[in-house]
């Protein structure tokens, strides 16, 4: 039986995470539930920015419960955002301008063609009872500065297909960081991510960092190359390619 047994779809409803949250509020959400909808009337990404949810793209959430320290979150985001990769890179004739951005965006042909949303639900003692994985991929259209994946591929992907791909790859990778295999998730991340020395720009808040793409440390965080040979660690923040 797939990890992912429990599956409800809605034709419309605001928000896939919403939808998972109030079952969480209901106990009515065990590890693995996932909930989808054909289309989203206030879906949101980052930051609350809104995501525009037309029908034919995938907006979906899954619950997982990992136990782990709140301060080991950061993994989840690269381990959510490769298997995003991995599904998308299975319905391409080639990975050509299929690329990972830091921490968790897809990049097809330099524009954004789908994002992820973490949410927790933390216990008194600051570990994950409940991580909220929400995905949105541009399928069948995209925002005017975004990609659609059905741009790039031979044939049409539906929202179904992508789901049954991607549900493969993130249980799969899921049981790898089960299995300890941090270490393997992170050089996976990093072969389908910009290369290292790539130009980026990182906001923080009113800051604005510029930098070279130098790496990740052990916990998925950015490792920016500045000036002089420094290196800066930054945990969270808006990454642009520049």
């Amino acid at each position: 039986m797939s990890f992912f047994s429990d599956i409800r779809f809605f034709e419309e409803v605001p928000s896939t995470q919403d939808v998972l949250k109030e079952a969480l509020r209901a106990g009515a959400a065990s590890e693995g539930l996932l909930v989808r909808a054909g289309r989203q009337t206030g879906g949101r990404g980052r930051h609350g920015r809104t995501w525009v949810s037309d029908a034919g793209n995938l907006y979906l959430s899954l619950l997982l419960r990992p136990g782990c320290d709140a301060r080991e979150i950061g993994i989840f985001s690269l381990l959510a955002g490769l298997g995003v990769y991995q599904a998308a890179r299975a319905f391409l004739s080639s990975e050509e301008g299929l690329q990972l951005k830091w921490p968790n965006d897809l990049l097809l042909g330099g524009r954004k063609c789908a994002g992820i949303l973490l949410e927790t639900d933390l216990s008194a003692q600051g570990l994950v009872e409940a991580l909220m994985v929400g995905v949105g991929v541009n399928l069948a259209c995209a925002p005017e500065e975004g990609a659609a994946l059905n741009d790039f591929a031979s044939v049409p992907v539906t929202p179904e297909a992508f789901q049954d791909v991607f549900l493969e790859k993130i249980e799969a990778l899921y049981a790898a960081w089960r299995d300890g295999q941090n270490a393997e998730i992170l050089e996976r991340w990093l072969a389908a991510a910009h290369p290292k020395g790539t130009p980026l720009s990182v906001k923080i808040g009113s800051d604005i960092r510029q930098g070279r793409f130098y790496g990740l440390d052990g916990q998925g965080n950015l490792i920016l190359s500045l000036d002089g040979n420094r290196l800066q660690t930054i945990t969270a923040g808006d990454v642009y390619l520049t």
